[in-house]
């Protein structure tokens, strides 16, 4: 306000000293406004009549004149792009005379936006961002503090519209960004809202192994040695870090023989070693099976899976009981039948047996579907249609609907009977029914036989035959009763026509 109160003293001097004598001079401040914001100041009446002429105006602004019931009104329209103090002069051809006019423009404030909060895990990148704009010709400039309020300091350095803040530390810090508008050697500056970072400890996502330790091999009883072991902890930002202490191995003592896992805890995760536990084997006395594989049947061909199998090895100090580590013979098993498999351990052998099929060597068949038609009469023929058999080789087996024998073929005699069915040296049977019925009896004779026509076999009541003779016989009756009856009816009229010609005589 002392620049703009000396600024104006200054300019009415100036006024004083270049104009005559006999001009009037009035002076008018127009106070302050933003640069870049429309104004529109007041700056005197004058009559309608006169003359305006202002002089000194830089770009962007005009003197307005606005009818008035007394005149006219004179004010100041427009926007400058510059800051500072403005003096100009408006000359009018009549009274007031030469106004002296000045007016000052602060630079526009900066408007700014903020890309908000934001949370990370530890060394993350991460990246702030504010934009700010200015409605005038200034030119922005930027700071980035630390803190809230008293306690906010200026970051070194941290000079344009992003700012990528610490992440090393777990914790929460806000931060904001000073925007400062520089104007003709004025300013004027905007603090953005703050942002909260939040900087969070990274996660353990899984641990892995990174050396083994120096000592892998055992013997039954001895303890885990974990000199040598490290790990690499990896996090979810990408991160990882060796330890060589600070976590935990079980099983922490060895008694079986064989390879073994060792599991490695920390901090909720896992991770595995293996390990072998070996008998020597001037202390084994000998071994036996303790437990059977779980496979104990192969096909010709395949190779023995010696999983489930246990042996137990006997010493002097009693006996262990081992799962792996051990030797089989033979691995291929080339011979059908029951065959022999010999385990070695340490120079110690026992021994199982395992069934060998060969899958090309049928075994037996069987009724897989019975055929369709299963109740015939007595000189009938067998009808196998719908008959599958089911072929069973060695470790597998197939259906069969054709190709195969079977007896007897022809029935001659009623009752159940069984029908045998051979494929391949192999055979099954299934059960029919013959009925007696079908079968034809002997005629017979007549006592006192015809010479013309030869004697028919009657046929049972409820074949079909007899159902036609006894069809036919009802029509050949009623066929016979309607001639008779139209017999009788025309002997009737016959009869009464005589008559009638009778009586007509006699007249």
């Amino acid at each position: 306000m002392k620049k703009f109160i000396i600024s104006s003293v200054f300019a009415m001097l100036m006024m004083f000293s270049v104009l005559p004598e006999a001009q009037a001079l009035e002076f008018c401040a127009l106070g302050s406004y933003r640069a870049g914001e429309e104004i529109n100041a007041y700056i005197a009446p004058v009559s309608d009549s006169a003359t305006v002429i202002a002089e000194g105006l830089p770009d962007g602004l005009w003197i307005k004149e606005t009818p008035s019931e007394s005149g006219k009104h004179l004010s100041l329209e427009g926007k400058s792009m510059v800051a500072g103090d403005l003096n100009f002069f408006v000359n009018v051809s009549e009274d007031p005379g030469l106004i002296s006019c000045s007016i000052h423009f602060e630079p526009a404030a900066p408007q700014v936006s903020i890309s908000g909060d934001a949370s990370c895990r530890v060394n993350d990148y991460l990246e702030l961002h504010v934009s700010a704009s200015v409605p005038d010709s200034g030119t922005l400039f930027y700071q980035w503090y630390s803190g809230l309020g008293f306690v906010a300091l200026p970051i070194a350095g941290a000079n344009s519209a992003s700012y990528c803040p610490d992440t090393s530390l777990p914790g929460q810090q806000y931060y904001y960004c000073e925007v400062t508008n520089h104007n003709n050697s004025h300013t004027s500056s905007t603090e953005s809202d703050p942002m909260l970072v939040t900087v969070a400890e990274a996660q353990l996502t899984n641990i892995d192994i990174n050396t083994l330790p120096d000592k892998l091999i055992y013997a039954p009883g001895d303890s885990l040695d974990s000199t040598g072991l490290s790990l690499r902890l990896n996090y979810d930002n990408g991160s990882s870090t060796i330890i060589h202490s600070g976590f935990e191995a079980s099983p922490g003592f060895f008694t079986n023989p064989g390879k073994q896992l060792v599991e490695v805890y920390y901090e909720g995760q896992r991770c595995y070693f293996e390990i072998e536990v070996k008998l020597s084997a001037a202390s084994i006395e000998g071994i036996g099976v303790l437990t059977m594989p779980y496979k104990t049947e192969y096909e010709l061909g395949e190779y023995i899976d010696a999983e489930g199998l246990v042996i137990r090895a006997y010493t002097k100090n009693g006996h262990l009981d081992i799962d792996s580590g051990f030797e089989i013979s033979p691995q291929k098993l080339r011979n059908e039948g029951r065959q022999t498999i010999t385990v070695t351990y340490e120079g110690k052998s026992c021994s199982f047996t395992v069934t060998v099929n060969d899958s090309n060597i049928l075994k037996s068949i069987d009724i897989a579907s019975l055929p369709t038609r299963r109740e015939y009469s007595v000189g009938d023929t067998v009808d196998l249609s719908g008959l599958s058999l089911q072929l069973i080789y060695g470790g597998r087996t197939e259906l069969k609907t054709s190709g195969f024998d079977w007896s007897p073929k022809e029935l001659s005699k009623a009752g159940y009977q069984e029908i045998t069915v051979t494929y391949e040296g192999h055979s099954t049977s299934f059960s029919i029914n013959v009925d007696e019925r079908a079968a034809k009896p002997s005629p017979t004779p007549t006592a006192k036989p015809a010479n013309t026509a030869a004697p028919e076999t009657a046929a049972p009541s409820n074949s079909p035959a007899a159902h036609d003779r006894d069809h036919q016989a009802r029509d050949v009756n009623a066929l016979v009763k309607i001639i008779f009856a139209v017999a009788v009816i025309s002997l009737i009229g016959l009869a009464g026509y005589i008559l009638y010609m009778q009586k007509r005589g006699k007249r």
